[in-house]
């Protein structure tokens, strides 16, 4: 039997970094690199499971990442998709 309580968790990131580069592999932990980027997207869904409040939880959820045009404006693209969990207790 399950208990504590859940949380439904959903995340949105954009980023534009006006042509100084960012690559999939420094944004999002374990991605392939990719190469040198302009803009990234990352969508993040997921359960938080809080077993004690915030003082032990379970977070786990799934992710889509992705990096596009190049620097110099030439279309590219780089993705990744992968799952993520943490669990945290404080004390």
């Amino acid at each position: 039997m399950l208990t504590g309580s859940f949380e439904a968790v959903l995340r949105y990131q954009w980023l534009n970094s006006d042509r100084r580069g960012v690559n999939l592999a420094d944004v999002i932990r374990s991605a392939p690199a990719g190469g040198t980027m302009n803009r990234f997207t990352e969508w993040y869904a997921g359960l938080n499971w809080y077993l004690r409040g915030n003082d032990l939880k379970l977070q786990l959820g799934g992710i889509n990442g992705e990096t596009s045009e190049t620097v110099t404006g030439n279309p590219a693209q780089a993705k990744t998709v992968g799952v993520r969990s943490q669990m945290q207790m404080q004390f």
